[in-house]
């Protein structure tokens, strides 16, 4: 054994003395981001209420008359659905945030069930930023990180604007290697 290599050290720490996650200052996703989720919400009834409506008011096949009375209660239903995925959406939506920090990325999100996800650089293998088309629109786009030995993306962050996806994927890939070779 030489000199040169680092002695190996396990030492307990003290929990007291631990950084706290909360401490982390998270930044809330662009605003947009909401926008882009309640128009993607209302698309999708419109879709299915304008299938409904076909379904009962086209003249091509005779409907029996409790397949319209279903269809009639489908319609309510999606409507309440769509109410109730509205609220949801608007309080969920403003306590996902993210924050990154020179070793590392975290997302935090939900609304009855939290999840705060930290990836380190230097395990970040591949980072990608998507757009749909309504976040093009928007001007927003979504940042997927990739961690090292995964298939799937670690996580994705949503709802921030290109510019700063950019930023932080321009970050990531210009940090790693610093780190794995510093």
């Amino acid at each position: 054994m030489s000199g040169l290599e680092p002695e190996f050290s396990n030492q307990q720490l003290a929990s007291s003395g631990l950084p706290q996650l909360q401490d982390l200052d998270f930044e809330p996703l662009d605003k947009r981001y909401r926008t882009v989720r309640r128009l993607t919400r209302l698309l999708a009834i419109a879709l299915v209420l304008i299938l409904l409506l076909f379904i009962q008011f086209q003249t091509f096949v005779d409907v029996p008359e409790r397949v319209n009375r279903f269809a009639d209660y489908a319609a309510l239903a999606v409507i309440v659905l769509f109410l109730l995925s509205l609220c949801y959406v608007h309080f969920a939506d403003k306590k996902k945030k993210f924050a990154l920090r020179e070793q590392d990325l975290s997302y935090h999100s939900g609304l009855f069930f939290f999840s705060t996800l930290t990836q380190p650089i230097l395990r970040i293998q591949h980072v990608e930023i998507k757009q749909g088309p309504l976040e093009r629109r928007f001007g927003l786009a979504n940042i997927q990180v990739y961690s090292a030995g995964g298939e799937l993306h670690t996580f994705q962050i949503p709802g921030l604007a290109l510019a700063k996806a950019e930023q932080i994927r321009q970050f990531i890939l210009s940090n790693k290697d610093i780190q794995q070779h510093g």
